[in-house]
């Protein structure tokens, strides 16, 4: 079975304050009678939306409809199906990680302004990480062109 957020595969940066989620049925399976969508936090496991067994055949754009989802946070999600036949198959270890939803949470230096009068210009800067990371993110804001590297 294939999964998705949003239309992706384990996507980064949802923007969307109640994510979709579709399936694909790749098995032999007898007609879909119902589904079920759970969704945990990826640190602690702890439950945030559990749609329950839902008879229907829908497999597009499912709407997560649990606890706010927090910003700049990974979830993982389980799909169960239901075939009619008493068949159920379930795919794990889906992942999703919401984008920055609130503007409070922005905690930017800005790299350039207004005073710039030149038509194209370059803004740069350099960080230090200082101990070791094991996953991280940087959100990029443009209206263009940009390059991180």
């Amino acid at each position: 079975m294939r999964v998705y957020c949003e239309y992706l595969k384990n996507p980064i940066g949802i923007d969307m304050v109640c994510p979709r989620f579709s399936w694909i049925v790749d098995e032999n399976l007898s007609k879909q009678k119902a589904y079920q969508v759970i969704v945990r936090e990826k640190r602690g496991g702890n439950v945030v939306w559990d749609s329950g067994v839902v008879e229907s055949d829908e497999t597009l754009n499912v709407a997560y409809a649990g606890i706010p989802l927090e910003t700049a946070q990974t979830y993982q999600y389980t799909v169960k199906v239901y075939s009619s036949s008493g068949e159920v198959i379930e795919k794990e270890d889906n992942t999703f990680t919401m984008g920055i939803m609130e503007s409070p949470v922005w905690k930017a230096n800005w790299i350039g302004g207004p005073w710039m009068e030149v038509q194209a210009f370059w803004f740069r800067t350099a960080f230090e990480i200082t101990k070791p990371v094991r996953t991280a993110f940087i959100y990029v804001i443009s209206p263009n062109y940009y390059v991180l590297s």
